[in-house]
């Protein structure tokens, strides 16, 4: 393990060659140290996770990182920082590759695509703190190579000839985050991050498929509301408020 702390932001990060969760391993650290944020990086995961208890395949090439947060907002708020992540990665591969806005869309609740397949995907876990959460919020982008045989299509930046390595992609987005975490303000401003979500939003206003536990629900994707839950209106007028839930778009095989 080695510790760099970058100068701009006064804010360390931990690099790994390989390890087992950057979640894991970014709650592990916390408990020898009295600091807000903090992130840790890995070439290799060994034992990385998406959403839902899912296998994250993590071969060498790609990004995984996660940050830690130290109570970053009141319980009810905290969900709403995979919807500040994912407009954060956008900013930073705007940066990176200008290009990129044409590309990418975000879908609900927490990837992002590129050319209508997953890019990247995030992981937000949270633990009880002293009457409040810490939370870390995990980050995997396809930089090199992406897995087959996957629930929903995937791609990567190579892939799509676009050529930014983790390395860069990492300390943009760093930076992108850590600018998206002032003004979004404990969740005081998330309208901001809900209307930025929303002009990338994958689906809006086209009928999609839900599938949750026990359910597959098909409707048209009107909005997220102020919490980033899913609005769905069926086809019989209802409309339905989605915590979580898998998206999938009719057209597109996955």
């Amino acid at each position: 393990m080695q510790e760099f702390i970058d100068p701009f932001l006064d804010i360390s990060h931990f690099s790994f060659d390989e390890i087992g969760s950057t979640n894991d391993e970014a709650f592990n650290l916390s408990q020898d140290r009295e600091v807000d944020c903090f992130f840790v990086i890995a070439k290799k995961q060994s034992n990385g996770r998406g959403r839902r208890g899912r296998q994250w395949v993590s071969e060498k090439g790609n990004l995984y990182c996660s940050a830690f947060l130290k109570k970053p907002a009141s319980a009810e708020k905290c969900s709403q920082l995979s919807f500040v992540t994912v407009v954060a990665l956008g900013w930073a591969l705007c940066e990176l590759e200008p290009s990129s806005i044409t590309h990418f869309h975000y879908k609900w609740p927490n990837d992002l695509l590129w050319n209508g397949a997953k890019l990247a995907g995030l992981l937000l876990e949270a633990r009880p703190h002293e009457k409040g959460l810490n939370v870390v919020v995990g980050l995997g982008v396809n930089c090199k190579s992406f897995p087959e045989k996957t629930p929903y299509t995937a791609t990567s930046l190579v892939q799509e000839e676009v050529n930014i390595d983790a390395e860069r992609l990492f300390q943009t987005f760093k930076r992108a985050f850590i600018e998206a975490l002032k003004i979004w303000n404990k969740g005081h401003n998330f309208n901001f991050f809900r209307d930025e979500w929303l002009k990338k939003a994958a689906g809006l206003g086209k009928e999609i498929i839900v599938r949750l536990d026990n359910e597959e629900i098909i409707g048209i994707f009107k909005t997220i509301d102020k919490e980033g839950r899913l609005i769905l209106k069926l086809f019989d007028g209802t409309i339905r408020k989605i915590s979580a839930g898998d998206v999938f778009f009719p057209a597109i095989k996955g």
